[in-house]
């Protein structure tokens, strides 16, 4: 298995946010779909057009990385750093990829870059629904910090966190 890591550059941005979308509408379908409406999930989804993922590539407060193998994108993680805390907005790995150790590379290098960057927390939102993706905060050091009842559109999240 042979996958590099890199910052995103702008012509990963059409790839990144088709990768993003399919890995977000496959969560929805397998575990969110019961508690997350579809019309949520829509808007959502909206996040991670190329326009938006943009902002992530210019921005010196944000970053963006991506795991490629054979020039396609198989894993995006996007975030920003505010006061010394790194939000993790998005990370996700193809399916096909999953368990390849791709997505801990990408948390290994996001925290390089946050403690470049003067950071000593890396945070991450999540909705309690999405085991895989709590498993994977946990198995990579994360600890639960907060559980969000009825949080945004009245909806419970768990915020996920590491210092660095």
């Amino acid at each position: 298995m042979n996958f590099i890591i890199r910052e995103m550059n702008y012509n990963d941005l059409t790839a990144s946010s088709e990768l993003s979308k399919k890995i977000r509408i496959s969560l929805w379908k397998k575990y969110d779909h019961a508690v997350y409406p579809r019309k949520y999930l829509d808007e959502e989804l909206k996040l991670y057009e190329p326009n938006i993922l943009r902002k992530f590539v210019e921005d010196e407060d944000k970053y963006a990385f991506v795991a490629e193998n054979n020039g396609k994108i198989i894993g995006v993680a996007v975030g920003k750093i505010t006061e010394g805390v790194s939000d993790l907005s998005w990370i996700a790995v193809d399916p096909q990829w999953q368990g390849k150790g791709i997505g801990k590379k990408l948390l290994e290098i996001i925290t390089n870059h946050s403690r470049e960057k003067n950071a000593h927390k890396i945070i991450a939102y999540t909705s309690p629904s999405l085991i895989p993706t709590i498993a994977f905060y946990l198995r990579t050091g994360f600890i639960p910090e907060c559980y969000l009842r009825k949080h945004w559109k009245k909806l419970d999240f768990i915020i996920m966190s590491k210092f660095i």
